[in-house]
């Protein structure tokens, strides 16, 4: 008689279906498990180098024998929507912005330039002081300077740009007809990344600043 060779082989417990069924859940539930550890190791890494950037230094105050002279009241500063954002914006083409995900204002923007302007104008020898409305609202002056911003940024040209309005409302002027004037600078970058590209934005500033000494104080 032949021998029977599958007497000797171990015999596979016949699992009951519900037992079937749960053997398997556990290990899919495992696979699920490791498969979201990799993905979250993947997806999570922190992102390196986030940068954070002022305009001004905080040196904008001005000093008691400043406060003598002439006031003049920096109304505002108008910013379109688009920059009126903490990440710094960056012109990709004539109809294309971009954001930076690691690059951002410490204040913001409409702050940091109004102190930026202050600072500059407030440091030159200066007929006049320079006081933000928000910084001293009981200051009345018949002397006032807005400011409408239209591009203020970076460019995909290698250039720094700024561009818009500024008018200047003196004691006897009319407010609705306030002397308005057009400014359009740019500047070109000789290195990459932010940092060089807000030093640029910084000088446009102080550019800036020297057109509306010599048209209010002229």
């Amino acid at each position: 008689m032949a021998p029977n060779h599958l007497s000797n082989l171990k015999q596979k417990p016949i699992l009951h279906p519900t037992q079937h069924r749960i053997t398997t859940m556990i290990k899919m539930t495992g696979l699920f498990v490791i498969g979201l550890i990799c993905t979250s190791a993947c997806t999570t890494q922190p992102v390196k180098n986030v940068e954070y950037f002022i305009l001004s230094n905080g040196n904008a105050s001005s000093s008691p024998t400043q406060q003598q002279k002439p006031i003049v009241v920096v109304n505002q500063i108008i910013l379109p929507s688009y920059l009126d954002t903490s990440n710094l914006a960056m012109q990709l083409s004539d109809h294309q912005i971009y954001y930076s995900k690691q690059h951002f204002w410490a204040e913001p923007l409409k702050t940091g330039m109004t102190n930026a302007l202050l600072e500059d104008l407030n440091g030159s020898n200066s007929n006049n002081v320079y006081l933000a409305k928000i910084d001293d609202a009981k200051v009345e002056s018949p002397h006032q300077l807005g400011l409408h911003i239209r591009q203020f940024m970076p460019t995909y040209q290698s250039t720094v740009i700024l561009n818009g309005q500024y008018w200047l409302v003196g004691p006897a002027s009319d407010k609705n007809q306030a002397e308005v004037y057009s400014f359009a600078y740019e500047v070109e970058l000789e290195e990459d990344g932010y940092r060089h590209s807000v030093s640029k934005m910084r000088a446009l500033l102080r550019r800036l600043s020297t057109d509306i000494l010599n048209k209010v104080e002229k």
